[in-house]
């Protein structure tokens, strides 16, 4: 079976190193992908200031500033993704 992307168009991508002003940038695609969970019956629903997020925000604080987070942006620039690495 070819895969999803076999003969579509791709649009140029690159990953870069995230800069610690970026958390917002984070938090933003963070909130992209949950709505994605929630319209395919998997509703993530925590309440502002749970542990769980402030607890996410502060490693990907911390990640940002150790130059271990890196964005994928398009060719304008707009951000795609993320990726967090290490600890």
């Amino acid at each position: 079976m070819p895969s999803p992307e076999a003969g579509a168009a791709r649009e140029p991508f690159a990953i870069r190193p995230a800069l610690p002003s970026e958390l917002g940038v984070l938090n933003d695609i963070d909130d992209d992908a949950t709505a994605l969970y929630a319209a395919h019956g998997y509703p993530l629903e925590l309440p502002p200031g749970h542990v769980f997020l402030r607890d996410e925000l502060a490693r990907w604080s911390r990640s940002l500033e150790l130059g271990q987070t890196f964005l994928v942006v398009d060719a304008a620039g707009t951000a795609l993704g993320f990726a967090v690495v290490g600890s």
